[in-house]
C-alpha cells in the first residue's frame, strides 16, 4: 500500500495535481516530528548507559495520499514500532467498544427523529486521534529519531515517548478516556447504564443527541 501511495504521489506531481516543494513528503515529515515535540508528545533527550534502560523502539513513517476522488493531498503518519513491545502482555490495551444492541437502538429510532422532529444522522472521524489524547503514559518508552531525519537532531539523541502515538498498545484506551470525557463535560452528555460507548444528553437539556463511540 505505501509503496502504491508512493507511485502514485509521484504520478500527481509530474501532472501538477501536487505542488508542495520539497524531496517527496519530506517536507510533512519535519513538520509532523516539530509538531509532536512541540505537543509535548516527545521529549528530547541524550542517551545514557546508566539512565536509559530498556528497549529503544524505531519509528517509522507512514505515508499516504489522502482525498484521491476530490484534492489529493501528501499525508505523513508518526508510527511507534511496537510489534517488539513484551510489555503490553501485561497491560489493558483494549478500549471499550459500542455494543451491537446499542447500534440497533441509534438505528432504530433514529429515522423517526430525523422525520419527526428535524435531527440529523452523522457519521464522524476524528483527524489524528491518537495524538490528541491528554494523559501521559504511565510507562516509560523510549524511540530512536527516524533514520530519515537522524542529522537533524544531535548525535546519541533519543525520544522519551510522553504521550499516546500510533503504534503504542494503549494509545486507543487513552483517546478513548479523553473522546469519552469530551462528551460528559463539554456536551453534557451521561452513558447509558448498560453501555460505555452510548451516550444521551442529560434530562432537561433542549437538543437532544445519542451518540455510539
Amino acid at each position: 500500500k505505501e509503496k502504491n501511495n508512493y507511485t502514485l504521489v509521484i504520478k500527481l506531481r509530474v501532472d501538477s495535481v501536487i505542488i508542495t516543494l520539497k524531496e517527496l513528503f519530506k517536507k510533512l515529515d519535519y513538520i509532523k516530528i516539530e509538531s509532536l515535540i512541540a505537543g509535548d508528545t516527545f521529549k528530547v533527550l541524550t542517551y545514557n548507559l546508566s539512565i536509559h534502560k530498556g528497549r529503544i523502539f524505531n519509528l517509522r513513517l507512514v505515508r499516504e495520499i489522502k482525498g484521491k476522488s476530490t484534492q489529493p493531498y501528501e499525508k505523513s503518519r508518526l508510527v511507534f514500532a511496537g510489534h517488539l513491545d513484551e510489555e503490553k502482555k501485561e497491560i489493558l490495551t483494549q478500549s471499550p467498544t459500542i455494543q451491537r444492541m446499542s447500534q440497533r437502538l441509534i438505528l432504530a429510532i433514529g429515522p423517526s427523529l430525523m422525520a419527526s422532529y428535524g435531527m440529523h444522522c452523522e457519521l464522524r472521524d476524528i483527524t489524528q486521534a491518537y495524538v490528541q489524547s491528554t494523559d501521559r503514559l504511565t510507562r516509560t518508552l523510549f524511540a530512536r529519531p527516524l533514520r530519515e531525519l537522524r542529522e537533524s537532531f544531535p548525535p546519541r539523541t533519543i525520544f522519551r515517548v510522553v504521550r499516546p502515538l500510533y503504534g503504542v498498545a494503549e494509545s486507543g484506551l487513552y483517546w478513548f478516556k479523553t473522546y469519552h470525557n469530551h462528551h460528559k463535560d463539554k456536551l453534557r452528555m451521561e452513558t447509558s447504564t448498560y453501555n460505555l460507548c452510548l451516550l444521551i444528553t442529560h434530562e432537561g437539556i433542549i437538543t437532544f443527541k445519542i451518540i455510539g463511540l
